[in-house]
């Protein structure tokens, strides 16, 4: 199989199987993310901490998350 990897950490694997097929896997590392996501800033849809949270947003590497421009 051969593998590549992406700058999101994602490895995709291509080869084939047993009756010839061409079989893809993909794995990602998440451990990152996860860690990230244990600030507490937010509980599913529900912002725990308004100011943690806009700061975030103003944060220049989220920005794709805003809508419009300026400082929350």
């Amino acid at each position: 199989m051969k593998s590549f990897k992406d700058h999101n950490n994602k490895t995709t694997s291509v080869g084939l199987n047993d009756k010839d097929e061409i079989t893809f896997k993909q794995s990602q590392d998440v451990t990152d993310l996860i860690e990230r996501n244990k600030q507490g800033i937010m509980k599913g849809f529900e912002v725990l901490d308004q100011k943690r949270f806009f700061a975030w947003l103003n944060d220049p590497e989220h920005l794709f998350f805003r809508t419009k421009k300026g400082n929350l």
